[in-house]
């Protein structure tokens, strides 16, 4: 964000997080495969060694950028986090929203491999890692919620994303036990899964798209503290999925 021109900052985020979103959404495809052709410590493996080669790329491609010394001390850096959130509404805001919606991911990925390995579905790996290429559909959304941050649209675009994380949560709860459930999924699992699938897109879609918004809006308070805006928002995001 802080080499991108200030015109072009939300497309650049976009592309930056579609990556992001990408290891994401792969990442269980991939590992269910691996850890059904190699077994599930094979998978540990490969990702060390990924993140050993991303490292190389990364000291050899990214440029050097020294930032002015900062008279503030490390300890009165971490004091100043609690100061940026209660000072920050925008901050406060888009924080507590991604925090919600990552609940909301992590509530359903963990539902919907429960749900799917057992009767009458009885998924495996491989069949949990085709599921989940349903929600890598939702990759497209990155650059273009970064143009709408760009454009000014923010505002109409975080009701279309919040909103499709709704309705994943509503298409979730009618293939689950108890609850809302619409109809014996055992008597129709082919459309059980559909829906599913569709819930996997909607709710990747909304926590991706309004994540990008969030990073934009978060980017142009207080230039100098960006680093921590960002380790705020992306802090607070996680713990909601931790929480969830």
């Amino acid at each position: 964000a802080a080499l991108a021109p200030a015109a072009r900052r939300g497309r650049v985020v976009g592309n930056l997080m579609s990556g992001l979103m990408l290891g994401t959404l792969l990442s269980r495809p991939i590992a269910s495969l691996t850890a059904d052709a190699f077994g599930w410590r094979s998978f540990y493996a490969l990702m060390a060694f990924l993140a050993a080669l991303v490292s190389l790329a990364l000291l050899k491609i990214l440029p050097d950028r020294r930032p002015a010394p900062s008279p503030i001390t490390y300890s009165g850096l971490i004091k100043s986090l609690g100061v940026l959130f209660r000072e920050e509404p925008v901050l406060r805001r888009w924080a507590m929203a991604q925090f919600l919606l990552m609940g909301s991911f992590s509530v359903f990925w963990t539902f919907v491999v429960l749900r799917l390995t057992a009767a009458p579905f009885h998924f495996g790996q491989r069949e949990l890692a085709l599921f989940a290429l349903a929600a890598s559909g939702a990759l497209f959304i990155s650059p273009i919620a970064g143009r709408l941050a760009d454009r000014g649209r923010t505002r109409a675009a975080a009701w279309c994303f919040h909103g499709a994380v709704a309705i994943s949560m509503m298409l979730a709860g009618s293939v689950a036990d108890g609850g809302w459930q619409l109809w014996k999924y055992a008597a129709s699992p082919s459309v059980s899964i559909g829906v599913l699938a569709a819930a996997a897109f909607l709710v990747s879609l909304g926590v991706t798209g309004n994540q990008i918004l969030g990073r934009h809006a978060i980017n142009l308070i207080q230039h100098e503290a960006r680093g921590r805006t960002n380790g705020l928002y992306t802090g607070i995001m996680f713990l909601g999925a931790a929480v969830a």
